[in-house]
């Protein structure tokens, strides 16, 4: 079998068996987080010669058995510490643990596996050969995250392998809280000073933020202010972090006549790395329709602090509607519906995505998206009833980094995907600002070619009693829904007397749509479907 050469500022997203081609060095890190990698990169720069001889490799470049082997051959057998970060368990990667813990016991090379969460994982400790207690203080560098613990991550590396002294243990950082582009740790009011306060022609129909009262949190009034007792969480990780207070420090002023706010919550992650750059294009489309971003980061959505975070921040400033850039599910596939943090205050939440693999590929795919991120980004977030939008940014591996002999590879943002879903937004943020009554909703249901048998059809669902249970609450809401039938055998019966795919003749017509209407909607369409229509049809 042969294997292929990894490249110089590219991205491998085949499983094929590959070659990094890295040269030896005193400490390797391996994880399957990007993000960290990059972090880690920095922070290498940053201590120059202070830094151990340093080579990185991403998990995901390392899954085909002879790929792993080969890199265990020519560069994991030279080093003195190799540091692997671990999400999913000993499952996740078990030919790649088996495979270093048998060269470390042999060679007497100092391994550590550590979780690759902020949750420690036993089941990993048999395969490290340093103390438990290197392998915690590692681990909690990286929980932790940042400039400073990334650099003190290497000089503890450095401190194992026999130079200096171990710095101090990971200095705590917030797990959530507001980002803006070029301010430090933001409070709300210092975010909602850089929201435009002139209207945008755009934004003409969008409903301004609500009155907020006077409050300060820093006076104790947040308690009262909020609906749950999860601040209290906040205000003790603000401790933990030696930081005033929360992300809503400062004097709130009272009545503030804003454009809506628009909520987005993304991953701690990428502000530990610098890699905000998706985000912030989102914040300047968003800005352009009048809209009033505020971004929020978070570890995990099952956080207590996070979830305590984003609770006190939409109490304080309700948006109208949540863009969610975190993946999987908070509830579980199966099981009965627990609702977010994000479902909170009643506003719609789009799902975005920030895709794991390369702009290239989504591209050449028939699939689009990969099944890891169909699974992690639509699927799971599907469960807490997210209503997917576009991938907004993708993996491009922008540097090859020559001292740590890798890619490193951030998330590059696709205007025109991010344009839609700012405009997405807007749409949802006026059609909220409309009462039930003036809304035009659709449901669409399934009408299979030739059969009428298929129509509405939904394996192991009854689709028609389900829509008509739909129905029944929208009018219970105050949307105009006319008549309705009886149950879902007569919408059935309703459906089968009009036009279906299956025939025509001989049926009701209701609705109709004019010719120049279809003309000014085809051509709309993408030229090469425009083609392939008029080629089939004529």
């Amino acid at each position: 079998m042969h294997l292929l050469l990894a490249q110089k500022g590219t991205l491998t997203e085949a499983q094929d068996a590959i070659d990094l081609g890295q040269s030896a060095a005193e400490v390797i890190f391996l994880s399957a987080a990007d993000t960290e990698i990059a972090a880690i990169a920095q922070a290498r720069r940053s201590l120059g010669a202070d830094a151990p001889a340093l080579r990185l490799a991403n998990l995901m470049q390392l899954q085909h058995p002879m790929s792993i082997d080969t890199y265990v051959e020519r560069t994991a057998r030279h080093a003195k510490l190799i540091i692997v970060r671990v999400l999913g368990g000993e499952g996740y990667w078990p030919y790649g643990l088996e495979a270093l813990h048998a060269l470390a016991v042999t060679q007497g090379i100092l391994l550590a596996i550590v979780s690759g969460d902020d949750r420690s994982d036993p089941g990993l400790e048999r395969f490290c050969t340093v103390p438990r207690e290197d392998s915690n203080a590692l681990w909690q560098y990286l929980v932790e995250g940042g400039a400073e613990n990334s650099a003190a991550l290497l000089l503890y590396a450095r401190a194992l392998i026999g130079r200096g002294e171990k710095p101090a243990p990971a200095a705590p950082l917030l797990k959530a809280g507001l980002w803006w582009p070029g301010l430090v740790n933001p409070g709300l009011e210092e975010v909602m000073s850089q929201w435009d306060c002139l209207k945008s022609p755009n934004n003409s129909t969008t409903a301004p933020l609500s009155v907020l009262p006077d409050i300060s949190p820093s006076r104790g009034e947040i308690e009262s202010f909020t609906t749950s007792p999860l601040p209290a969480v906040m205000e003790e990780e603000a401790r933990r972090c030696h930081l005033k207070i929360s992300p809503l420090e400062g004097e709130m002023s009272g009545r503030t006549e804003r454009g809506a706010a628009v909520a987005i919550i993304f991953y701690r992650a990428l502000v530990q790395s610098g890699q905000t750059t998706a985000i912030s294009a989102l914040m300047d489309s968003l800005q352009s329709h009048g809209l009033n971003p505020l971004p929020i980061y978070v570890t995990s959505l099952k956080d207590d602090i996070s979830v305590a975070t984003v609770a006190a921040l939409f109490d304080a400033a309700a948006p109208s509607l949540v863009l969610n850039a975190t993946g999987f599910s908070v509830s579980s596939p199966g099981a009965e519906w627990q609702g977010t943090v994000l479902d909170a205050g009643g506003a719609p939440v789009i799902q975005v995505v920030l895709s794991g693999t390369s702009e290239e590929a989504w591209l050449s795919s028939a699939q689009g998206l990969t099944t890891r991120d169909l699974a992690m980004n639509v699927v799971l977030p599907e469960v807490d009833g997210r209503v997917f939008s576009r991938a907004i940014s993708f993996k491009a591996a922008f540097e090859y980094d020559t001292a740590v002999e890798a890619n490193i590879v951030a998330h590059r943002p696709r205007p025109d995907r991010v344009a839609f879903v700012a405009a997405l937004a807007a749409n949802w943020v006026r059609l909220r600002g409309k009462p039930p009554g003036e809304r035009n909703v659709a449901i669409v249901l399934a009408n299979y070619p030739n059969r009428d048998g298929r129509i509405a059809n939904g394996v192991g669902l009854d689709t028609p009693a389900g829509t008509i249970e739909v129905m029944r609450a929208m009018r219970a809401a105050g949307y105009e829904t006319g008549e309705l039938p009886a149950d879902g055998d007569d919408l059935i019966r309703l459906l089968l007397e009009g036009v279906t795919n299956k025939t025509g003749d001989g049926r009701i017509i209701r609705e109709t749509l004019s010719l120049n209407e279809y003309k000014a909607f085809f051509e709309c369409l993408p030229k090469l479907i425009q083609e392939k229509v008029t080629e089939r049809w004529g």
